[in-house]
């Protein structure tokens, strides 16, 4: 690990209990390979929920403008609410559980997240903003909320498998809830299972709820599925991760910059994965275009 601290040098955040523990398993593999590489680097071990975002913030003190992850979807969503967007460039090296940004990116696994870090190509994608926070992939209301915060108790479990388990378990009791969603030329009043805003279009890593999302074209992607029977919820999951569920006649989607949710109940809320402290009953979801320089191979 090397010392300099600089904008030039290259501040790597770890969190080594992302994709179930495997991180901290194969993070001294990971770093023998970037010491390989040459790069001007530090790096940092996350100790709890939140702390990425304190490590990020204190990246920028030290004066680093290139950030790495080391973890999945949450820990970069923390990341990237710590950092100034104007200053700061951020990369990932995907070890999560869902790795929904890298999929999106062309990072399809280690060798082209190191390839990234190597030779520091960048673009600029949009981000996603509610409730004063920011989401990278995607926003979920009620169901995806609800599967998001009881995806940890199935942490013996990785990859894809803990959100397809965590969804079936949460099928069982879950309850349709009734919301109003509006955007420019747009309104929706009915019940509804999931309400899921997508800046890309992955959720949980398998799941393709906004298929036609891409996360640089100024837009905001809507999957609304409305009330319908557990068997045939059940039986439709498949469809859910090939993204070809918008044919059903339960599900609505729609494109907007800006997007209004309001709800007669109080909804459990994530983003990218991190479910929100309190329930909210409503909310402004918006976009802001071209705001997040990453990393690519």
């Amino acid at each position: 690990m090397t010392e300099k601290r600089n904008s030039e040098g290259v501040r790597i955040i770890v969190n080594p209990i992302a994709g179930g523990g495997r991180t901290l398993l194969i993070w001294k593999d990971i770093e023998k390979q970037i010491k390989e590489l040459g790069v001007d680097y530090s790096f940092v071990l996350t100790q709890g929920v939140g702390h990425a975002t304190g490590l990020a913030k204190a990246a920028e003190q030290e004066g680093f403008r290139k950030i790495f992850v080391v973890g999945g979807d949450g820990t970069l969503n923390e990341v990237v609410n710590g950092i100034e967007l104007d200053q700061t460039a951020v990369g990932v090296i995907p070890t999560g559980s869902g790795n929904d940004l890298s999929k999106m990116i062309g990072i399809r696994g280690i060798a082209d997240a190191l390839a990234s870090l190597k030779y520091q190509e960048r673009r600029r994608i949009d981000l996603g903003r509610a409730k004063g926070r920011l989401f990278v992939n995607n926003l979920g209301a009620g169901f995806d909320a609800c599967v998001a915060a009881i995806k940890k108790k199935f942490g013996i479990l990785r990859g894809n498998l803990v959100y397809v388990f965590s969804s079936l378990k949460v099928l069982g009791d879950f309850q349709a809830y009734p919301v109003e969603i509006t955007a420019e030329g747009y309104r929706f009043c009915d019940k509804v299972m999931s309400v899921s805003i997508g800046n890309g279009q992955f959720h949980g890593g398998c799941f393709k709820l906004t298929p036609e999302a891409v996360i640089d074209d100024g837009l905001l992607n809507a999957c609304i599925i409305k009330e319908l029977n557990k068997i045939k919820a059940l039986f439709n999951i498949p469809k859910t991760i090939k993204g070809t569920h918008g044919r059903l006649k339960e599900v609505s989607s729609f494109k907007a910059k800006k997007i209004f949710l309001c709800s007669q109940r109080p909804l459990s809320v994530h983003l990218d994965g991190e479910v929100l402290p309190e329930p909210v009953r409503d909310m402004e979801i918006d976009i802001i275009p071209s705001s997040l320089e990453v990393f690519v191979p």
